[in-house]
């Protein structure tokens, strides 16, 4: 088992759900494919015996299907209805995707921080924020004031 397999969460949050991420050696993943995402059982199984590479690819690629079930994008008369539609457009987002993270390793670092708000505009709002707490804080009465 590759040392990366072993740091994988045994869940991640997906719109409102908690999808579990598991391993397997079974037979299907050797002679089919590298992973699935199961939305009845609300699970994505990586096979646990594929490189690095392959296996950074394929979770990304389980996650997208799971954001697509969760996104509404495979309800009837949606854009990713058909199966072979869905398995096409993901293969390609997530290769590029995949492409791109890795030629551009910064890349994640700046959007983690990004939607973490610590940038920019919403540092600002933090410390605005902080220094109206201060002056509420001036006005609230005390139970030990005099």
């Amino acid at each position: 088992m590759s040392d990366l397999l072993r740091l994988l969460p045994r869940t991640i949050k997906i719109s409102f759900a908690d999808i579990a991420i598991e391993t397997s050696d079974n037979i299907k993943f050797k002679d089919e494919c590298y992973g699935e995402y199961n939305s009845k059982e609300n699970k994505i199984t990586l096979a646990d015996d594929i490189e690095d590479k392959d296996m950074a690819n394929t979770l990304l690629h389980e996650i997208v299907h799971a954001a697509v079930w969760y996104g509404g994008l495979k309800d009837e008369g949606s854009v990713l209805e058909d199966d072979k539609n869905e398995e096409h457009v993901i293969n390609i987002v997530t290769n590029q995707l995949c492409q791109i993270f890795r030629d551009n390793p910064k890349l994640l670092t700046v959007i983690s921080k990004g939607l973490k708000g610590k940038n920019g505009r919403a540092k600002k709002r933090d410390q605005t924020m902080a220094l109206s707490q201060k002056v509420f804080e001036r006005y609230t009465f005390h139970k030990n004031r005099k």
